[in-house]
């Protein structure tokens, strides 16, 4: 695994639906069925073809993009296997994010259930009663999502944002995967580079679960 794709995260997000067809994005296709498959919000990475294509290199997989309301992608209090720190659902009235549903068959959905640690990063939830408003206009009240376990990454008490994710009346930073490595480098009081940094917690994985206990120490109050 490289460094590149962990400063990568979370890759390249359009800007519209689309659809994943044997792992290539296509313009979204208004009767493609839905009916049978399960509405899952994807708060990160899942939102990009690129990691999209990792996961489903075959099949179709339909991703609907609009607005979530009181919602908001934020960093979660770990590192992932490939070296970057992942995201998480942040609940806070009055804000409005921009965000995709997959909608996944039951393959899919088990796929997705073996890339995400479920038990050890994210539990796999059901958000009722929320408030999303696809390009089209379909509004959304009930959704799934991988919520992390370890929490949000806080700094000064507060959550950082994704930059690469849209959001309205967000009250705290919205930092790309570089700035937050080198943020939480210097609060580590780590003395090397990034480079090595990211090697090291990708190469070494009692390091990393140790760098996961400390970002999850640094985001209690």
């Amino acid at each position: 695994m490289s460094v590149e794709r962990a400063l990568g995260y979370p890759y390249d997000i359009p800007t519209q639906s689309y659809l994943l067809r044997n792992g290539t994005a296509h313009v979204w296709n208004e009767n493609f069925p839905l009916s049978g498959r399960i509405p899952v919000l994807a708060c990160g990475s899942n939102q990009s073809p690129t990691q999209l294509a990792r996961k489903f290199p075959r099949g179709d997989v339909p991703v609907m993009a609009g607005w979530l309301d009181d919602y908001d992608s934020v960093y979660s209090a770990h590192f992932t296997t490939y070296g970057s720190i992942a995201a998480t659902y942040h609940h806070a009235p009055g804000l409005r994010s921009r965000q995709m549903i997959t909608w996944l068959d039951e393959d899919q959905l088990k796929t997705m259930h073996k890339t995400e640690a479920l038990g050890v990063n994210y539990n796999f939830i059901t958000f009722n009663d929320i408030v999303f408003t696809s390009d089209c206009t379909q509004k959304i009240t009930q959704a799934h999502a991988y919520q992390s376990i370890r929490g949000l990454l806080k700094i000064n008490n507060l959550p950082v944002g994704l930059q690469a994710i849209d959001c309205r009346n967000a009250p705290y930073l919205r930092l790309n995967q570089e700035a937050l490595q080198n943020r939480i480098m210097t609060l580590f009081e780590y003395k090397g580079n990034l480079l090595n940094f990211i090697q090291q917690t990708i190469e070494n994985k009692e390091e990393r679960l140790y760098r996961t206990t400390r970002l999850v120490a640094l985001s209690r109050p």
